[in-house]
Order: structure tokens, then C-alpha cells, then sequence
């Protein structure tokens, strides 16, 4: 069995990986687009409007600076995806876990028993967020427990009623039925 996370238990079974929106990403890509556009450009007219710049000592400056930013380009792009990729969300059979990838150095996991879990909310913000249909998941729970908020979460809507969802089963199954008829009483 593939552990997810370092408190995960044996029979415990991972229901779902939910990382952000791929629309996430448009922003570095198109940045780190433009700015490899503006490399290449600059590589191929400025000799041809400022050739003192490929000879002698500007020749020497020129190659590193511009070999520096395709190279921190790179790492920005990279490190982007990066940040993506290691920002998740995982719903089990037993908890939510939200791994928030705060930098490259930092990171933040939160774990949450599903039982603990009061309400979920999805929200859609704006017309990106509809027509790409992604959003907030905020998850309030009870007592001190702070609220979990997976963030730009495809299909929220979807997502909240499944971890809900979740969240009955594992009640019936650890609880039964005794479980719900016991908040009726008070």
C-alpha cells in the first residue's frame, strides 16, 4: 500500500488526491512565455540593430546575462509547476489531509478526522471560476479545530457533496445509526 502521508494507517483507504485547477498555472506559463519570447527576440534582433554587442568585451556580458535569464526563467517555471504539483488535498476514508505548500522551504500539513467535519461549503467567485468550474471547498468543523479551505478546487460543488458524503459513511460504519439519533436527543 502507497502511503500518502506519514499519519496514514494501514486500512485506511485514500478516496481521492485533489490538487488545483490546472487554470492555476496559466498565469507562470503565459509569464514565462512572454519572458522567453522577449530572450529569443532580444538574442536574435539586437545584433542585428547593435552589432558592437556580439564583439569584444559586450560580447562577454551579453551571452551570461542572457544565459541567466533563460536559466531563471526555467527555474520560475519550474518552480511554479512545483508549488502545484505539492499543494494537495487528500480525502481517505478516515481523514482529510491538507498539504499547503506555503514556498519552496515551507510547507503546512493539517489533518482532519472526518467526523470532525460540521459543514462544507463550495464557492465559485467570478466568471473564470464558472466557466472553468472551480472554486473553494471551506470544510468548518467543530470546536478548536481550525476550518480546512482547499483552495481552487475543480468541480467544488461536486467535491463538498462527495465529502459529505464520506463524511455519513464514516459515521454509519464507525457510529452506526446510534450516532445520528444521538444528536436528536438533545
Amino acid at each position: 500500500m502507497q502511503k500518502y502521508f506519514a499519519s496514514q494507517q494501514e486500512d485506511e483507504e485514500v478516496i481521492m488526491v485533489i490538487r488545483r485547477h490546472w487554470i492555476v498555472l496559466m498565469a507562470p506559463l503565459v509569464t514565462g512565455g512572454f519572458i522567453y519570447l522577449i530572450i529569443f527576440l532580444s538574442l536574435i534582433l539586437l545584433p542585428l540593430y547593435l552589432p558592437q554587442i556580439v564583439s569584444g568585451f559586450a560580447f562577454n556580458v551579453y551571452i551570461p546575462v542572457m544565459s541567466l535569464a533563460l536559466l531563471f526563467n526555467t527555474l520560475y517555471i519550474f518552480i511554479e509547476w512545483l508549488m502545484y504539483y505539492l499543494h494537495v488535498g487528500i480525502v481517505t476514508t478516515e481523514h482529510l489531509v491538507d498539504i499547503g505548500q506555503k514556498n519552496l522551504f515551507s510547507r503546512q500539513i493539517s489533518t482532519m478526522d472526518l467526523e470532525n467535519i460540521q459543514d462544507v461549503t463550495a464557492s465559485q467567485k467570478g466568471i473564470l471560476q464558472t466557466f472553468y468550474n472551480y472554486g473553494d471547498v471551506l470544510i468548518q468543523t467543530a470546536g478548536e479545530t481550525p476550518n480546512f479551505v482547499l483552495e481552487k478546487a475543480p468541480n467544488p460543488y461536486d467535491l463538498g457533496q462527495k465529502i459529505m458524503e464520506l463524511k455519513e459513511s464514516y459515521l454509519k460504519k464507525n457510529f452506526g445509526n446510534h450516532f445520528g439519533n444521538h444528536n436528536n436527543g438533545l
